[in-house]
């Protein structure tokens, strides 16, 4: 249907939507008419001519009683309701062969249009009527529009919606004369996470002993809950003040830690082969280079991890050589956020103390390490309430970082993406009705600062393994321990120690980081006592200052100042070199408009005794002359107590060629080389490539650096060649070409496969045996796939990171037709080296089709039941829903016996039976329910 007229809009709305309108008038004007009109036009409009495609205009109704208007017919978005004037009129159904013809509907102040393209009208309306011109309808005699025209309660379950939010499903029942009783424990469950606990508990005792409430009884506390029949589901208005504070994260890919996720395999692992072989075309050991194959492995049983590291060479007289280089026992206690480690340590240290090789136990808490997406800088919380909705805007240093719809309620601010510095913080609130609201304030913020109460540290304690000859050696007469500890104190301050010590001397330190007005300040100092060397002291000050923008180039201003003793030393050490006393160091960056930047930075040494000091300079300017080109120069002046003093120039200009393709073009005086280079990539997953080439040119030779790597299904394969050039950078040493292919052995629970290396965690997807064998793609796309099972085994996603939340997707395209894979993906937070095995596919992968007919015999229209398992021990429930023509399907079924239960009046059921070896679609036909209950 198509409308002419300078005026007048049409929604292409339902007759649902024009129940919005009037409830009466819908009723009405539903008897027998195909197609219905009316009208919303400015005030200042008089209505003109109407003309439509499909059939005369017959008749037209002048000035009907007032009606609300809800819908805003540009947007669909209910918006600005009020009352208004309205016209109907009446146009002949499709098809009737009159030519078109136009009408005048009367001048009225204002008019909205709906439209009901239903291809049959029907049947015609208890109160009967007839149109003519400027024929008037007198809507107050019209019956009201029935929420539940059935006469009989219906029990429903549907989305409890708050505003444009789904709170949760809730049972309620629409009675036989459209009331709303809702059950009290649903209701109460879906409010529970958005209103405050003080407010919980008065509606728990309110609703006390009562299965089911009335609506008006619910909204007498406050909680006003309309019926949707359009989407069948229910609206509830919740006060601001009952509302709890409710958190907002800022940062654009927080995803919270919500819903049912897979639990990994009780016992998996994998071995890693990363393997190569090189050929060296010049040098002292020229020729070709024994195969090598560099080995490491995790196996992992209800959380504790076995892992391992190891070489295996082939060396050229054919014998073979395996080294262990580490074993350790791997434990993650999530509760506390601890790691606990046994065996061949991999120890971390902080300041000056340093971190031996040790052979022991350790506990480590780094949160990049253990809950990597938490945010444990300090996150500068801020709240504000809103009364009714509105739209908020957060701006950090005039960007625009977020815009939300909010309903009423109280928020939290938090997770703010800073910028290293200070930051100036900007939120602007309007309301629906053009109300303003601006809350601003300035934040401080540096990565290595952490939130107030939060530590991190890292202990270990055993006995010296360093690495020796090509072996681990135990000094089990060498007991040391190391670590680190580091809190927020506040705010703004960090503070910490760390200490490192054996039987040949100790050293221990502290630090400081501390936001201040002038900028960040960073403290660190050491003190040191190591036999055959004595005492010494170490510190370190850093000053550093940022200004700028939020995903803009920032002006900073660094400045740090170091001293080292002449006898400052780590225990373990046979000798120590503090050649230099004093080291400077200063820097400054500054953006020359949006496309040009300057920086400038030096170093000073100051030396003891016969050695001289030392110097270092770098200006460096960059330029981006368009979205393609980006220019660099930068010109360095060292005068080194070894090399001597040297000065250089360097200029670089980098082209983007492609979307994933560049080149870069350059020449260096101070090496006397120049080079030119490409690279490029293309797909992602299996199938994908990248390849790269530099040459690098100088008056005495020519050096070559390039590669292509391949991501195949099972493996990642790989060819290099490097240049390696001697200290000055001025000649070649030796060139060396690379052939590398990585590959593992993965399984969990009993089931193995070939994979890529796994750098971490990874996920199996084998398929059920209903599939008899089929393939299943992992993370399938248009144009590339992470994985796909086949003769190796099942498919395998090596690239999973521990605790990083991730939903897994598959799809077995061979499967038949209406074969039910359920959600097709997998809700995964995978642990430390843990692997998943994941089943495309169930026993319950069963579609039933068909009709259900009454104890009339005639089809049940528009009813929710129930269908449920017979004679196994774990029955499965399912919703079925009919349509108008009594149509169903039931999706998630298994063969076997099926139980249909239906609240018609009165309730009645049926028994079903799948065939036994059914697969994807079973069309029952007419179903015909039994005897009632």
């Amino acid at each position: 249907m198509s409308f002419s007229s300078p005026a007048i809009a049409s929604s292409g709305a339902s007759s649902a939507a024009l129940a919005l309108s009037n409830p009466g008038l819908l009723q009405a004007l539903a008897a027998d008419f195909d197609a219905d009109i009316f009208g919303d036009l400015d005030g200042a409009q008089d209505v003109g001519q109407i003309t439509t495609n499909i059939a005369p205009l017959q008749a037209a109704i002048a000035n009907p009683p007032k009606y609300l208007s809800f819908e805003d017919l540009s947007s669909g978005v209910a918006v600005n309701a009020g009352i208004h004037s309205s016209v109907a009129a009446k146009i002949a159904p499709e098809g009737t062969h009159k030519p078109p013809a136009t009408a005048t509907l009367p001048s009225a102040p204002e008019y909205q249009f709906f439209a009901d393209d239903a291809e049959t009208s029907p049947p015609a309306a208890a109160v009967q009527y007839s149109f003519a011109p400027k024929q008037p309808v007198d809507l107050a005699e019209q019956p009201a529009l029935r929420l539940n025209p059935t006469g009989r309660d219906i029990n429903l379950s549907a989305p409890l919606r708050a505003g444009t939010f789904i709170l949760n499903e809730v049972s309620f029942v629409l009675t036989a004369d459209d009331m709303i009783k809702v059950e009290s424990k649903s209701f109460i469950e879906a409010v529970r996470p958005v209103i405050s606990t003080e407010k919980l508990r008065v509606l728990e005792t309110e609703l006390a002993g009562l299965d089911y409430a009335l609506s008006a009884q619910i909204g007498r506390l406050g909680y006003v809950i309309n019926y949707d029949p359009t989407s069948i589901s229910l609206n509830v208005q919740i006060p601001a003040d009952a509302r709890d504070a409710q958190d907002i994260s800022l940062r654009r890919f927080e995803d919270g830690a919500t819903g049912q996720y897979s639990e990994p395999a009780t016992l998996s692992g994998y071995i890693n082969f990363r393997s190569y072989g090189d050929y060296v075309w010049n040098g002292t050991d020229s020729g070709f280079q024994s195969p090598t194959s560099l080995i490491d492995s995790a196996i992992r049983y209800r959380g504790v991890v076995l892992e391992n590291e190891a070489t295996l060479r082939l060396d050229s007289d054919s014998q073979k050589f395996f080294t262990r280089e580490g074993t350790r026992l791997v434990y993650d206690d999530r509760q506390h956020l601890v790691r606990f480690a046994a065996g061949d340590l991999i120890t971390s240290g902080r300041g000056f103390a340093g971190s031996p090789q040790i052979a022991g136990l350790s506990a480590t808490r780094v949160y990049s390490i253990v809950d990597p997406l938490r945010n444990v800088q300090p996150r500068g919380d801020r709240s504000f309430t809103l009364t009714r909705p509105s739209t908020v805007e957060a701006m950090i240093n005039g960007q625009l970082i977020r815009r939300v719809r909010l309903q009423p309620g109280v928020y939290n601010i938090r997770d703010f993406p800073f910028v290293q510095g200070t930051n100036n913080v900007e939120f602007n609130i309007q309301d629906d009705a053009g109300g303003t609201q601006r809350i601003s304030f300035s934040q401080f913020f540096d990565r290595t600062l952490l939130a107030e109460g939060l530590s991190e540290f890292s202990f270990q304690a055993g006995i010296l393994a360093p690495f020796r000859r090509s072996s681990r050696d135990y000094q089990t007469s060498e007991p040391a321990a190391s670590g680190w500890y580091r809190r927020g104190i506040s705010e703004t301050v960090t503070l910490g120690g760390n200490f490192n010590v054996n039987k040949s001397g100790a050293t221990a330190g502290v630090e400081a980081v501390i936001a201040s007005a002038i900028g960040i300040i960073g403290i660190d100092a050491a003190a040191s006592d190591v036999d055959g060397i004595g005492t010494g002291f170490a510190a370190n000050v850093g000053l550093q200052k940022s200004f700028g923008g939020y995903n803009a180039a920032p002006r900073s201003i660094a400045a740090g100042v170091e001293y080292r003793s002449a006898k400052f030393a780590n225990p373990g050490f046979a000798g120590v070199d503090n050649r230099i006393k004093w080291n400077l160091s200063a820097s400054y960056a500054q953006p020359i408009g949006q496309s040009q930047f300057i920086s400038l930075s030096g170093d000073y040494g100051v030396a003891r005794g016969p050695f001289r000091n030392e110097v270092s300079t770098r200006l460096t300017y960059g330029y981006t002359i368009n979205s393609r080109l980006n220019f660099t120069v930068d010109g360095t002046y060292e005068r080194r107590a070894i090399f001597g003093s040297e000065f250089g120039v360097r200029a670089t200009l980098a082209v983007k060629l492609g979307p994933r393709s560049n080149g870069v073009a350059e020449v260096d005086t101070r090496t006397e080389r120049a080079r030119i280079g490409y690279q490029t990539a293309w797909g992602e997953g299996v199938g994908s490539w990248t390849a790269s080439g530099d040459l690098d040119v100088s008056q005495e030779d020519v050096g070559f650096n390039g590669g292509f790597n391949y991501t195949a299904n099972r493996a990642e394969l790989g060819l290099t060649h490097t240049t390696v050039y001697e200290l000055t950078g001025r000649r070649t040493d030796s060139q060396r070409t690379s052939l590398r292919l990585g590959t593992a052995i993965a399984f969990a629970d009993g089931k193995f496969a070939l994979s890529r290396p796994i750098y971490d965690s990874f996920a199996m997807v084998a398929t059920h045996k209903s599939l008899d064998g089929a393939q299943v793609i992992i993370d399938p796309r248009d144009d590339h796939y992470t994985a796909k099972s086949g003769l190796f085994g099942p498919a395998v996603d090596p690239n999973l990171g521990a605790y990083i939340r991730r939903t897994l997707t598959y799809d077995v395209p061979e499967a038949p037709v209406g074969y039910d894979l359920g959600t097709a993906s997998a809700k995964i937070l995978p642990p430390y080296r843990g692997g998943y095995l994941v089943t495309a596919g169930s026993d319950y992968s069963v579609t039933a089709l068909g009709t259900l007919i009454g104890l009339d015999a005639a089809p049940v229209s528009l009813l929710s039941g129930k269908a449920t398992e017979i004679g196994v021990s774990n029955p499965r429930t399912l919703t079925i829903f009919t349509n108008r023509t009594g149509r169903f399907g039931i999706s998630g079924m298994r063969p076997g016996r099926w139980r249909i239960e239906m609240p018609t009046e009165p309730p009645t059921i049926v028994e079903i039976v799948i065939p036994a070896k059914s697969l994807g679609v079973v069309r029952l036909g007419d179903v015909t329910l039994g005897d009632a209950q």
